[in-house]
């Protein structure tokens, strides 16, 4: 039993692709069994894999002496096996309430981003987490207690990204026979015994109650785990062509149909919106239950509608389209002059402009799918481009003036975007919306030309 942890890992890494030739390998090292198993485990495949390996220690500001104990081990353990090695402090309880985070999610957020900043170190670098089995277990349970569907319940993979977990398929027996025949010590962590966190309870209490109903429970939750990964790797699929067809990407979100979605199977709806969220930044793992059955009903919202989302981010009805974003905040007005003959660019908007008397050119740096061309009969020193003001009005064809709200309106322009919208400006007349819509007299014998270039990144498309 002693090898097969050493097995297992090896065929872990052949099977899963986790590792190539040349690469660096940064663990994490807690000094717990798990993570000295890994550390150990993968210096002894080192040379077989053709890899480098270094270990990171990240002291949370916790628990005092037994703190320093773990770090003075891990040094210890690291220069005996002429392994380099980081030490990282942070003071994990100052931090978690500055984030509104309980400890334990403060301290995994340390961990995770201190690994990945050592592994960017390196032309290959990757980050090996000593999660296994148990912990596999756990995380469905988790979970599935929480509230989530199938990508949820996938829980740890072997490889995402630069992440890896090579002992993912061993067992904590597996892990500490083979520390035992190497005659190898490790650290205790007291508050893995300490049952206010949910996750020892669950390793506590949960698991070896489920084993006593069933002996295999454990191992065959993580196979169910990794049986719903491939199912979710097809349903994934699915949900990326839907939502290749149905998104449209607006400043600064996403649009969605929302007839179409609302005709959707609810399985395929709620991927296509994880993604969706996922595009605008949103974390998923901050969604429950309750939150996707709230925004799969909201699809049926009229328009106007408006839904709050965990992390701060909005859902909103508008004119048939879902809207998905980053709540916003009211945008400060911004001015800029208009020049003949000189570049303008506007952040707020995402647009460069550059207005030059006729006759008309082609622009080469203006051709791509992203720009207007506008003719405008009138163009002086007071033109400027800016968002809207209170009293903004329009003259149309046939020089009836409108109400620049009323026209917004009328071309249903969804309220939260009419203020960040780009105008070319004289007073509160409006020459034109931009980037497509310009305002002017068929009359006029003087035309100025607007050549506008929306960057695909920032602007409207």
């Amino acid at each position: 039993m002693a090898e097969t942890m050493k097995h297992m890992m090896e065929q872990t890494i052949r099977q899963e692709a986790l590792l190539s030739a040349g690469c660096h390998v940064v663990v994490g090292v807690s000094g717990g069994a798990d993570s000295t198993a890994l550390l150990l485990g993968l210096i002894e495949l080192a040379e077989q894999f053709s890899i480098t390996v270094s270990a990171l220690h990240v002291h949370h500001g916790i628990r005092g002496e037994e703190a320093q104990r773990d770090q003075a081990f891990v040094a210890h353990l690291c220069a005996q096996l002429a392994v380099p090695c980081r030490i990282v402090y942070c003071d994990v309880p100052k931090l978690a309430k500055q984030m509104g985070m309980t400890w334990e999610e403060a301290g995994r957020m340390v961990r995770h981003d201190s690994l990945k900043k050592e592994a960017a170190k390196y032309a290959q670098g990757y980050v090996a987490l000593a999660h296994h089995r148990e912990d596999q277990a756990e995380t469905v349970i988790f979970r599935l207690c929480r509230g989530t569907g199938i990508r949820g319940l996938t829980a740890m993979r072997p490889k995402r990204g630069i992440v890896i977990r090579p002992l993912l398929y061993c067992t904590r027996a597996q892990i500490e026979a083979f520390l035992a025949e190497r005659g190898q010590s490790y650290c205790t962590d007291s508050t893995n015994e300490e049952e206010q966190y949910t996750r020892n309870r669950i390793r506590r209490q949960v698991l070896p109650l489920l084993e006593q109903i069933h002996p295999q429970a454990i191992r065959h939750i993580a196979q169910a785990a990794d049986h719903l990964a491939q199912e979710n790797d097809f349903l994934e699929q699915l949900a990326r062509e839907a939502l290749v067809r149905l998104k449209k990407k607006i400043n600064p979100g996403i649009s969605l149909q929302q007839e179409v979605l609302g005709k959707m199977h609810p399985a395929l709806c709620r991927r296509v919106l994880q993604l969706a969220l996922r595009e605008v930044g949103a974390d998923g793992e901050n969604f429950g239950a309750v939150h996707w059955e709230k925004l799969l009903a909201f699809i049926q919202a009229s328009t106007g509608k408006t839904l709050d989302l965990p992390g701060g981010f909005t859902a909103r009805t508008s004119y048939g389209q879902l809207v998905l974003e980053r709540a916003r905040t009211m945008m400060e007005d911004y001015c800029y002059p208009l020049r003949e003959g000189e570049l303008l660019y506007v952040p707020e908007a995402g647009l460069s402009i550059l207005v030059e008397r006729g006759p008309k050119k082609n622009r080469g740096f203006f051709l791509n799918p992203y720009t207007n061309c506008l003719e405008c009969d009138k163009i002086g020193n007071g033109f400027v481009i800016r968002n809207r003001r209170p009293g903004d009005y329009v003259f149309l064809l046939g020089g009836r003036r409108k109400k620049l709200k009323d026209y917004f309106m009328d071309e249903k322009i969804p309220r939260p975007q009419r203020q960040q919208m780009a105008l070319l400006a004289e007073g509160s007349r409006v020459a034109a919306v931009l980037p497509d819509r310009a305002f002017c007299s068929p009359l006029a014998q003087q035309r100025f030309y607007l050549y506008v270039w929306e960057d695909p990144h920032e602007g409207n498309n």
